[in-house]
Formats: structure tokens, sequence, C-alpha cells
């Protein structure tokens, strides 16, 4: 891997304090430790592209997801992970939540118990440099797009359900159909320029 993009790492000081544990508890800790690193490795990048679509710089998507993750480590450590149910739709209302929340108000900042840190969370994907053409297109039509559209758009992208999409948005679910509707022709329209220069090209 390179040494200038770690991606998500090991967990950083966690051996002492769960050598300490009971086996029993130990080995429950070590896989449920695992088990998080998984998910975030998995879903971090996705998270991040959410934001991307939305129009959110990728300094503020990563911060905004480093702060998501940590309240999510925080309920492995009390023993409310397993209960949540689907992970993917909690971090990302919870980082959808972290992102508006209103200008100036104290960040969360959890405690991290026993030696259980976070991985390094930097960006494992693709630099924004590297995204496809095609990507970037995407990218800055979604951004053109007026509110709420472009949240919608942007959260159906990313494969959350209307029902989901209706409460982040203090909407209906009627709305949403709605404005994804107005969104996906306002896309249409946007990208058909681009759609024909590539087929121009071949």
């Amino acid at each position: 891997m390179d040494a200038d993009d770690p991606g998500p790492g090991p967990i950083d000081g966690g051996g002492s304090e769960i050598g300490a544990l009971p086996s029993a508890d130990a080995a429950r800790m070590v896989r449920v430790r695992g088990e998080f690193l998984d998910f975030v490795e998995d879903t971090h990048p996705r998270i991040l592209r959410l934001l991307m679509m939305k129009g959110v710089s990728r300094h503020e998507a990563e911060d905004a997801a480093q702060e998501a993750f940590l309240q999510a480590w925080r309920e492995v450590l009390a023993g409310r992970w397993a209960s949540i149910g689907n992970h993917t739709g909690w971090i990302r209302r919870v980082v959808w939540n972290v992102h508006h929340r209103p200008p100036g108000q104290k960040r969360d900042q959890p405690l991290i118990a026993y030696g259980t840190g976070l991985p390094d969370l930097s960006d494992p994907s693709e630099d924004h440099a590297d995204l496809t053409e095609q990507t970037l297109t995407v990218l800055k039509v979604l951004a053109d797009l007026p509110e709420p559209q472009r949240s919608v758009m942007a959260l159906t992208l990313d494969g959350a359900p209307d029902t989901e999409i209706a409460k982040l948005l203090g909407v209906t679910a009627q709305k949403v159909r709605d404005l994804r509707k107005q969104g996906r022709a306002a896309l249409r329209r946007a990208l058909a320029p681009h759609t024909v220069t590539r087929k121009e090209a071949r």
C-alpha cells in the first residue's frame, strides 16, 4: 500500500488493554473491532461520495465522516451497535445530520475507551483528481441542482429508501418522488451535451 495513502490502518494502542480483559471478553472485543474496521473500510468511501454528490467539499466531507464514525465507535463500545440493524442507513443519517448541524455548534468529541482508538480514516478510494471525467461531470451537475432536488438525488444515488429521504429532509415520500423526477429531468438535460460528445468521439 502507498505510504502516502495509508487508508484505514490498524487500531492504535488496543493490545495491552484488551489483553488485560478476561479471555472471552478479549476475544469478543477483537472480533467486534475487526468487524467494525471492515465496516469502516467498506463504507467510508461511500459516505464521502454521498456528501460530494451533494456539493460538499472533499475536506468538509472527510471531517463529517470522521465525526460520524467516531459516533458509531461509541455505539460499539456501549454495546448498542449490534442492535442498530441497518448500519449503512444509520451512518448515512448520522453523517447527514453532522454536516447539517448549525454553524458554530460544538463538535461532538466522544471519548474512546481503553485504547480502542479508531483507524486512520484517510480516504482509501481514488483521489478526486483521478476520478473519471464522466464522474466529475455528474458531480458538477448534481452540485448545480437547486435544493432540495440535489439532496434527494444524492441520497437516491446512495441507495437511501424514500422513507429515509423524506425523514432526513422533513418532507413527504410523495414530495421525494416529485423532487427525484425533477432532478432526473434536470440531469438528463445537463448531461445530454456530454453524452453526444462522447458518442461523436467514438
